[in-house]
């Protein structure tokens, strides 16, 4: 048994900083449209001898409101493997151990127009991912509603006291971002940069409170709102700083002036850790079943441009396509410092690769300068009517590891599902690798039937089915109709991976689709 004095410094250790965008309100500042609603999932990730860990979720208001005196709590226990989630439309199932899957719920209750953050602290390692929405569940969202993205907290150990956005918007193609950032433990003075893709810069300053959230809204530094103008005023990237405490962020993307949103993107700010020399970006499209991806690198030195290397791998195709899986293209880019480029197919910078790719893009500096450099990748897909959109962060393949973990993964779960792509990223090991799947129904493991060579990627989807690419190596197959943690592993040891979870609506009625990144540990 662990004793207080341990616990006291896990506390802090183990500490999660979720942001969250708000339950069922929108104020001036945040996205257009009604109804929106966040939820999230914790998972333990702790293997020690003695691995149920406590956790305790509190909520505090955004910044400019004053916490009430005793601020809403959750607190429970998670046994090893076990995944919690929390969800404002429902009331929480979980008794003081929580069982694979059960509801938490906070004490008192978060009022219904609660717009703030939720600080987790742990004695043991978790993780956990927020989901953003405006589908209706229970007594929240709204009629009509199809969006939802998902991003990753963020773990004591990450937080920073710079925070990276590559991609910012003011009303560039009707797309706004809005910038959320927490205080984490202590109060934060901050200062936004915005560097445009004109060459101006705008800035903006703020004091945060200790676990408090302000939200950054581009037109307030003065970005221009682009609205049909000249589109390169009105995007580029943006660096957070803090000469105080540590902060994490979230960036939410969003459509201007609707009342119901179809989409909405969202992933984690990014640290000085999660960039580096080389970056992986595992899923990217030209117009693959008419999905189009475009990826932002963003170059992290302050004085040097950056010469990035890029290398294409075609890892899958349309029928017909001029090229075939394992085909590679190369291209290059040079990025003034602390600014971003855009890689796609409508800057002619893919490598020439045709309108019918899946591909797997590696950027590099290594041969030039070395300077670290990191990415974010958007997608949009049409399908008939319907407007899908999703983003995530590339990999820094220096943190790469040999335990990925995924702590919601639906397989057929009200009609959800959740693919994984999982990417060897070592320079020189091939491997197999195994996915265990951990939930109501059990413990399953799957292992895939080829190795895969460095560089080289598999999706698991509908793991439920049989499937030539994988086989249950223990438990059978997960069971349709549930949702379960993932734990991926190499089946050799040596080999590091990253991985990327995306969920999708299966048959009938469509929500929109969203990425989450695998956390490496």
């Amino acid at each position: 048994m662990k004793n207080l004095l341990n616990k006291k410094l896990f506390l802090f250790g183990a500490l999660i900083l979720i942001l969250v965008m708000g339950v069922v309100v929108v104020t001036a500042q945040g996205p257009s449209g009604s109804g929106w609603w966040t939820g999230f999932t914790l998972q333990n990730i702790d293997s020690d001898a003695d691995p149920a860990i406590n956790v305790i979720a509190e909520a505090y208001l955004k910044q400019g409101q004053t916490d009430p005196a005793t601020k809403p709590k959750s607190v429970v226990k998670l046994p090893e493997d076990v995944a919690v989630t929390f969800n404002p439309g429902f009331s929480g199932t979980c008794g003081a151990v929580a069982s694979a899957g059960c509801r938490i719920a906070f004490s008192p209750d978060l009022p219904s127009d609660f717009e703030g953050s939720v600080v987790v602290s742990s004695d043991g390692p978790a993780v956990a991912i927020v989901q953003v929405n405006n589908n209706p569940s229970g007594s929240v969202g709204v009629s009509g509603g199809s969006a939802r993205a998902g991003y990753q907290g963020t773990g004591a150990e990450i937080a920073d006291t710079t925070l990276i956005f590559p991609t910012v918007k003011n009303n560039f193609a009707g797309q706004t971002t809005a910038l959320y950032v927490q205080a984490a433990g202590g109060s934060a003075p901050v200062n936004i940069e915005y560097r445009l893709n004109d060459g101006s810069t705008k800035n903006q300053s703020t004091t945060i409170d200790a676990n408090k959230t302000y939200v950054f809204m581009p037109s307030a530094a003065g970005v221009p709102s682009c609205n049909g103008g000249n589109q390169n005023t009105c995007i580029g990237g943006a660096t957070v700083t803090s000469t105080g405490a540590p902060i994490a962020g979230t960036v939410v993307e969003f459509r201007e002036g609707v009342s119901v949103a179809e989409y909405v993107l969202s992933t984690r700010g990014l640290v000085p850790s999660d960039t580096g020399p080389v970056i992986v970006a595992p899923t990217m499209k030209n117009n693959f079943f008419g999905g189009t991806t475009g990826a932002s690198i963003y170059n992290a030195d302050t004085s040097s441009p950056a010469t990035v290397d890029l290398k294409f791998t075609v890892t899958n195709t349309t029928p017909g396509c001029s090229v075939s899986i394992g085909d590679v293209k190369t291209d290059q880019v040079t990025i003034p410092p602390l600014s971003s480029v855009v890689v796609s197919k409508f800057q002619n910078n893919i490598g020439s690769l045709p309108a019918c790719t899946f591909f797997a893009m590696t950027a590099s500096t290594v041969a030039h300068g070395g300077e670290d450099i990191a990415a974010t990748v958007n997608e949009s897909r049409t399908s008939g009517s319907d407007t899908f959109k999703a983003v995530y962060s590339a990999f820094n393949s220096g943190q790469a590891t040999d335990l990925v973990f995924f702590p919601l993964v639906k397989e057929a779960f009200f009609n959800q599902t959740t693919g994984l792509a999982i990417v060897n990223v070592d320079a020189t090991e091939t491997t197999k690798v195994n996915l265990t799947y951990s939930g109501s129904t059990g413990t399953h493991v799957l292992e895939t039937t080829s190795a895969l060579d460095p560089g080289e990627a598999v999706s698991v989807r509908e793991a439920y089915k049989s499937n030539s690419k994988w086989t249950a190596v223990s438990g059978g197959l997960p069971k349709a109709n549930n949702k379960y943690a993932v734990t991926v592993s190499p089946v050799n040891a040596n080999a590091v991976l990253v991985g990327l979870a995306q969920e999708a609506t299966v048959s009938g009625t469509a929500l929109d689709v969203y990425n989450v990144e695998g956390f490496n540990q």
